[in-house]
């Protein structure tokens, strides 16, 4: 994972037992949001900064917790 690598690595969801779970197990900063508010994610993603060589994943959250 690419957190246990030392990268800095961000979730962003509405699921705050899922984020505080990533961050306790992963170290992955939590961001809790609305991914529906278009205008807010693009102002905190504004502020970030992306590794080029990476692209952004959308990970769904399935039954178990973990996404796929």
């Amino acid at each position: 994972m690419l957190a246990k690598e030392g990268w800095d690595v961000r979730a962003l969801g509405r699921d705050r037992i899922a984020l505080v779970e990533m961050h306790g197990e992963h170290k992955i900063v939590p961001l809790a949001m609305d991914l529906a508010d278009r205008a807010y994610v693009c102002a905190v993603a504004d502020g970030l900064a992306i590794d080029s060589g990476f692209q952004p994943h959308i990970i769904e959250r399935q039954e178990d917790g973990y996404g796929t």
